[in-house]
């Protein structure tokens, strides 16, 4: 039999708690969420006798129980649960956080009632999770609307394109028009004397023309492929060195710095946001960690607890708030000017992912550049 058992050793009172009983030389056993599941009956089965349980394990992070209400309620009541069982087999005395001994008839009699209750509560609950598959499915259809919008948007510069490269050549139809005729007009023996044939001409033209349309035409199709890179990410390396030689011009430097990675995308840029928001927020609260608020602020840094909904205010967690709001609503920029207003560890955290969304807006900059370079 050992002195003791501690479940949730690894956390702030469960490591002061060690260090106490070792110094006292007590034989004790520690566990934690990492490596074991209170809440498992073979669990505590497995365990040796102990005369004490110093039960410290359990979520008590209050903001995050209203989204993670079941696994608050599985760990807390059934790894309670599962504790006084064990008490009771082996004739243990429990203890709780605030050191109150606690009787195992009565905590049996409160836990039965929870039991009971446990059951309306799902029933509940039933509600809760259809208004998150909701908003699962919303969230859904709102990425797929921003895509759909950004390959419209890919379609009208092609069809601007085709459009301006029809008129070009409109205007250079007439031109030749006009030429011909001036040409019949003038005196024969004048024509022959200064002129190419009416019939050499227009072999030359459309000699000329059927040269440029596979030319043109594979422009387009190079072009198209830095275009869905600005959708999708992907490389296109081999593209722009296709237009560069084509056109003999240097495409920006931007695109070519991005060519082999491809260009960073939306929703590559929404999707990373929330972790780099965590990061950032865990390194400025341990950064200001006083002795006066260092449970409070280490219980912060353990749960990684933010906004996610936009509010007023210059600390981190509102700044970081309001730009994740514009970015779902698709406004980049806006994203970027509320992260200028962090400063010390959170801006130095969210860096990487500021250039990333530099990178794309310079990028679609340096795209519609080179889309007017090829038109010329």
């Amino acid at each position: 039999m050992i002195d003791a058992i501690i479940t949730g050793g690894n956390g702030f009172l469960g490591r002061l708690l060690k260090e106490r009983l070792n110094r006292d030389g007590f034989h004790f056993l520690s566990i934690d969420s990492s490596s074991t599941d209170i809440t498992c009956s073979d669990v505590w089965n497995s365990l040796p006798e102990s005369r004490v349980v110093y039960h410290l394990a359990g979520k008590s992070f209050i903001p995050q129980s209203w989204d993670y209400e079941n696994e608050f309620f599985r760990v807390n009541v059934q790894g309670t649960t599962e504790a006084l069982s064990y008490c009771r087999k082996n004739n243990s005395q429990i203890v709780f956080e605030q050191n109150i001994q606690v009787r195992l008839k009565e905590l049996s009699t409160s836990i039965q009632k929870l039991e009971i209750d446990l059951t309306k509560a799902s029933k509940k609950t039933e509600n809760f999770i259809s208004e998150r598959e909701l908003v699962a499915s919303l969230a859904k259809l709102e990425s797929q609307i921003i895509s759909n919008k950004e390959e419209f948007d890919l379609k009208f510069l092609e069809l601007g394109s085709i459009k301006k490269q029809s008129e070009t050549n409109s205007v250079n139809i007439d031109s030749l028009e006009t030429e011909i005729r001036s040409m019949i007009l003038m005196p024969l023996e004048k024509k022959q004397k200064k002129d190419v044939p009416k019939e050499e001409i227009l072999d030359k033209a459309t000699d000329n023309t059927e040269k440029s349309i596979p030319i043109n035409q594979s422009i387009q199709e190079n072009f198209r492929e830095i275009q869905k890179s600005t959708i999708y990410g992907t490389p296109y390396k081999t593209s722009l060195d296709n237009i560069e030689r084509m056109l003999g011009l240097n495409a920006p430097d931007i695109l070519r710095n991005l060519a082999e990675t491809g260009i960073p995308t939306m929703q590559n840029l929404t999707e990373t946001f929330p972790e780099f928001s965590r990061l950032a927020l865990s390194a400025d609260r341990n950064e200001k960690e006083t002795d006066d608020f260092k449970l409070l602020t280490f219980l912060k840094s353990q749960f990684q607890a933010r906004s996610t909904i936009p509010r007023q205010g210059s600390d981190p967690d509102a700044v970081l708030s309001r730009s994740e709001a514009f970015l779902k609503s698709n406004d980049l920029e806006k994203s970027l000017f509320e992260l200028t207003q962090l400063d010390g560890i959170a801006s130095k955290v969210m860096e990487p992912w500021r250039i990333s969304a530099e990178s794309r807006i310079e990028s679609l900059l340096a795209v519609e550049q080179l889309l007017k370079s090829t038109e010329k």
